[in-house]
C-alpha cells in the first residue's frame, strides 16, 4: 500500500483517486475550491464509459444521466 497525494478535484482527479483508494492505497485529495452545484453537461464517449465500467461506476454513472438519441452540433 501507498500514501498517495492527487491534485485536483475534477472529473481526472476523482477518478484517479477513487481508482487509488479501491486499489488499497491511502489517497488524500487536494482540490481548491468546494465544488458547486453542477450546471450543464458533460459528454462522455465509449471510452469514458469504459473508464466509468473499469471502476465499478456505471451503475451510480446511469441513475444521474441522460442518454440522448440525437445530438445536434452547430457553430
Amino acid at each position: 500500500m501507498a500514501r498517495l497525494a492527487v491534485s485536483g478535484g475534477g472529473i481526472a482527479g476523482m477518478a484517479s483517486a477513487l481508482a487509488a483508494a479501491q486499489a488499497g492505497h491511502e489517497v488524500t485529495l487536494f482540490s481548491g475550491r468546494t465544488a458547486p452545484k453542477l450546471v450543464g453537461g458533460l459528454q462522455l464517449a465509449p471510452n469514458g464509459w469504459a473508464a466509468l465500467a473499469g471502476l465499478g461506476l456505471t451503475g451510480p454513472a446511469t441513475t444521474v444521466s441522460l442518454r440522448l438519441g440525437d445530438i445536434m452540433v452547430r457553430s
